[in-house]
């Protein structure tokens, strides 16, 4: 058995007693040769590849090997042959390496491992790096919030001792807020008992009010059919009414006096005085002369003159004079007018723009006759109802509506009339709160 040859990947022989191979150039081609003179060709070749297998080959007369592949490794190919005669030649061994790649040899892996060890203690040594980096940032914190802490616990002592301090004062205030307490308490008794002491007085003087104006009896009596409707702010009232009858003429009054409350009272119980003196001791029954004489006395009386800084104490007022037997009116006022209703139809006669009182352009007060019919109704008042507040706007009553509500109630008994007209000021003011005294008289002609 002769070896005619080997051949690498690439074609060129090798040397049989050292055969390398890198991975790349990893296949072989063998020829052998064994001469038979019996029957040329009839001679079969076999092998075997020791670190791959350990089996031989089939037997073939291709005297030609091939093997395209071998991974890197050591290795030993054994080849025999055998003549026709059956009889074994002496196994050629050829031994061989693949050299493997660069990446899978033990300094390679020797430097992988290194480079391995390189970076695990770069990763370590930049954790530490980091470690104590967040260590120093940490210790900054710490440093800071311990700062902090010291300086808001400065804070809270400071606050501390000034909770202290407002709590000694709060106590002292607090002693202080009691005994003002007590006394309050003592003075707000004081005035319950001064202000129940004063309401009884002006109660009593609303009976002494009431007393010098003459009664529902009398005004019946004398007057016939009539209505009279009477609310007081307070107590008492700055409105008073008044009658008197004196030679078959029937007075009868409206008036309005400055303020309200008990200054208006005193001065309706002076009104009331004086109009007592001047018709029943005087004997004036006109009412325009009336006006006159009763604006001399106030005059008189408050010690009012025509400056301009004086004190302007007086009233507002109608007044009628009736001769019912005649049926003739006169009438005057001071700023409050007169309304008649005939047939439904209302006629206003204007009072003389002034007051009764000290007055910059005073003159004699202007008188108003007239005629009545049976069924007329007249109505003096001062100004309470129509500057009542009130409505869905909060406006006052004013006076168009007020005369419309005359004309509306005309042709009612006098007491149906006086329940129209509480119904629409109850309804009209509400919740509101009133604002002056209200008087309205009405009086039928029969």
């Amino acid at each position: 058995l002769f070896l005619r040859g080997v051949t690498g990947k690439s074609g060129i022989r090798l040397d049989p007693k050292k055969i390398e191979l890198n991975y790349a150039d990893n296949s072989l081609v063998i020829t052998m040769s064994a001469p038979s003179f019996l029957k040329e060709g009839a001679t079969h070749y076999q092998y075997r590849i020791s670190g791959l297998t350990n089996r031989w080959s089939a037997m073939t007369t291709n005297p030609v090997f091939e093997f395209p592949y071998f991974p890197p490794g050591q290795y030993t190919i054994s080849i025999r042959a055998m003549d026709v005669l059956g009889n074994n030649s002496e196994t050629l061994n050829l031994p061989f390496e693949i050299k493997p790649p660069f990446w899978q040899t033990l300094w390679f892996y020797g430097l992988c491992a290194i480079f391995v060890m390189i970076i695990f203690f770069l990763i370590v040594a930049i954790r530490e790096r980091n470690l104590r980096r967040e260590k120093e940032i940490l210790e900054q914190k710490v440093k800071e919030r311990t700062k902090t802490i010291e300086e808001q616990k400065e804070v809270l002592k400071q606050q501390r001792d000034d909770l202290v301090r407002y709590n000694e004062e709060i106590l002292q205030q607090k002693e202080e807020i009691e005994a003002q307490r007590d006394e309050i308490e003592t003075q707000r008794d004081q005035i319950f008992k001064q202000n129940d002491e004063i309401t009884k007085s002006i109660t009593y003087a609303r009976r002494i009010q009431s007393a010098v104006m003459p009664s529902h009896e009398l005004l019946g009596s004398i007057i016939g059919k009539y209505f009279l409707l009477f609310r007081p702010r307070d107590i008492v009232s700055g409105d008073f009414y008044w009658m008197s009858e004196r030679d078959g003429i029937v007075l009868v009054a409206a008036s309005d006096c400055t303020g309200h409350g008990v200054p208006g009272a005193f001065m309706s119980m002076m009104g009331v005085s004086f109009l007592n003196d001047i018709v029943n001791v005087v004997g004036i029954i006109r009412p325009d002369l009336i006006l006159d004489e009763l604006r001399q006395k106030i005059k008189a009386n408050f010690r009012q003159t025509h400056g301009e800084t004086e004190a302007r104490d007086g009233m507002d007022i109608a007044i009628c004079a009736f001769n019912f037997r005649e049926k003739k009116l006169q009438f005057a006022g001071a700023y409050n007018p007169m309304y008649l209703v005939r047939k439904g139809q209302l006629t206003e006669y204007k009072g003389d723009k002034m007051p009764v009182g000290a007055h910059l352009k005073e003159v004699k007060f202007s008188l108003h006759e007239i005629d009545l019919e049976r069924g007329d109704n007249i109505y003096i008042f001062s100004d309470g109802y129509v500057d009542q507040f009130g409505g869905d706007e909060g406006k006052k009553f004013m006076a168009k509506p007020f005369k419309d509500l005359l004309m509306s109630v005309y042709g009612k008994s006098m007491p149906e009339q006086q329940q129209v007209l509480e119904d629409t000021l109850d309804k009209w003011q509400a919740a509101l709160d009133q604002v002056d005294d209200i008087l309205v008289i009405g009086i039928c002609i029969d």
